[in-house]
């Protein structure tokens, strides 16, 4: 079974748990169902990253997008990306790892899927390794 890693903005969580039904439905594994987590509370005075839970959530989360085989973004509107971002660099260090190095460094994935779905997020280079832009869901879940 293909196994995907969907990312996307905390506040699209409810978008993507629909999204990901639908994914399942196609007989895909998700391989980290964030956006059941609840909002972990941020307390005056404290560090929010202290809290245990989020550590826990990184290295599940970590894990996950090191598992896939296909990594899906959500871009919704394309605004305020901030963790799915880092997530797709992720992905990018784990396929690039995975593809021995600089053998493949300067060509499309071999291993991983890349899929970006939504507003269009950047024309900068460094989104090459994107193989797929789908402007919708349904664009998208007709061609995995």
């Amino acid at each position: 079974m293909k196994t995907v890693y969907l990312a996307g903005k905390y506040l699209d969580k409810e978008i993507i748990k629909e999204i990901a039904e639908k994914i399942k439905q196609k007989g895909f594994e998700i391989t980290a169902e964030w956006y059941n987590d609840t909002e972990l509370p941020r307390e005056e005075g404290k560090d929010w990253y202290d809290n245990p839970e989020v550590y826990t959530r990184f290295i599940r989360d970590f894990c996950a997008i090191d598992k896939s085989d296909i990594f899906i973004l959500y871009s919704g509107d394309g605004m305020y990306l901030c963790g799915a971002l880092i997530e797709l660099g992720m992905a990018y260090v784990f396929d690039y790892d995975s593809n021995v190095r600089m053998k493949k460094l300067f060509q499309k994935s071999q291993r991983k899927r890349f899929i970006v779905v939504g507003a269009s997020i950047s024309d900068s280079v460094l989104f090459y390794p994107v193989t797929e832009k789908y402007a919708t869901v349904e664009q998208m879940l007709e061609k995995l």
